[in-house]
């Protein structure tokens, strides 16, 4: 009788210890659901820290794209930047991304001599190219994009790696299905060694214009990376 018990009672213990061991499997996977949502919400802010650039080399920072420029003696310059994270397409005259969440970036380049006088002070040149930037404008949105227009509201020059820049700060403003939109920007143009000129910007085209400093702060980062190439 007294083994027939203690049968009875490893039994139960081993059924107990069943249910326990499903009960901690579920346990289990529930913990790791929640480590792997907190891992995921975590990973977000260090992304966006290491994707705005702030302390990696300009070499390695973003995504690198080129184009060429070339004069009415038909000297070619090759050139290289470096953009956040979409390389873009070419529209128009220049090349145009998106890099995240209603940024807007432009490569462009002056397309002629004509265009602009020699001897023309490097902070008069991004002014001279404005009607090719709406151009693209006009291109990428076709008849919603009306009553285009760009302002500069200063300008600084200054050297970056060797280079002569100028950056510029301004707004551009449009409308959009009869819709007034105004943005801020920030820009720079360089001359290239064949005497031909090249600019490009970062606009903030969030609703609230909440973007401005990552703007400023990738267009900056931009001029960094920008090359020419032998």
């Amino acid at each position: 009788m007294k083994n027939k018990w203690i049968c009875k009672g490893m039994i139960l213990l081993l059924l107990a210890g069943l249910v326990t061991g499903c009960g901690k499997k579920n346990s289990s996977e529930e913990t790791k659901g929640e480590y792997e949502t907190t891992r995921a919400e975590e990973a977000q802010p260090e992304q966006e820290t290491k994707t705005a650039g702030v302390t990696a080399e300009a070499s390695d920072w973003g995504v690198s794209i080129g184009n060429v420029a070339t004069n009415g003696a038909q000297q070619t310059v090759s050139f290289t930047i470096h953009v956040p994270y979409d390389a873009g397409a070419h529209i128009g005259t220049g090349i145009e991304g998106i890099q995240g969440k209603n940024i807007r970036t432009i490569l462009d380049q002056q397309m002629s001599e004509e265009q602009i006088e020699e001897g023309t002070a490097l902070e008069e040149v991004l002014p001279a190219l404005f009607p090719q930037t709406m151009k693209i404008y006009q291109e990428r949105f076709g008849f919603y994009y009306e009553n285009g227009q760009f302002e500069v509201s200063k300008h600084q020059n200054l050297t970056i790696n060797g280079r002569d820049m100028c950056c510029y700060e301004g707004q551009h403003s449009w409308t959009y299905e009869g819709e007034d939109l105004t943005y801020a920007f920030v820009a720079y143009t360089t001359q290239l060694s064949n005497g031909m000129y090249v600019y490009w910007m970062a606009i903030d085209e969030t609703e609230d214009q909440s973007s401005f400093d990552l703007v400023a702060e990738y267009a900056e980062k931009m001029a960094d990376t920008f090359r020419e190439e032998e």
